[in-house]
């Protein structure tokens, strides 16, 4: 469930890989400076990916379609992109 990457600076990241199914508990842990969600996350598990995120400055990429409409992790994308007008 990681990766080891060598960059050719002479550094290395970590890699890590998480399955919605593993529940948010997998999710908790040490800070990470970037999280990519490839599927709409269920709302506890996109929380826990934030705090993780947080005190690092980190940032969340989500890249998927909301095939179940208008959901809580959907409503809060729209909630704060109202309140940026």
């Amino acid at each position: 469930d990681f990766a080891a990457i060598r960059h050719v600076s002479g550094g290395q990241s970590l890699i890590g890989l998480k399955s919605y199914d593993q529940r948010r508990r997998a999710f908790e842990g040490t800070a990470k400076h970037v999280v990519w969600c490839d599927e709409e996350p269920p709302q506890d598990i996109y929380s826990e990916c934030l705090l993780r995120t947080a005190t690092v400055d980190g940032i969340i990429f989500t890249t998927f379609t909301p095939l179940q409409g208008a959901t809580d992790v959907i409503r809060s994308f729209i909630d704060k992109a109202e309140h940026r007008v």
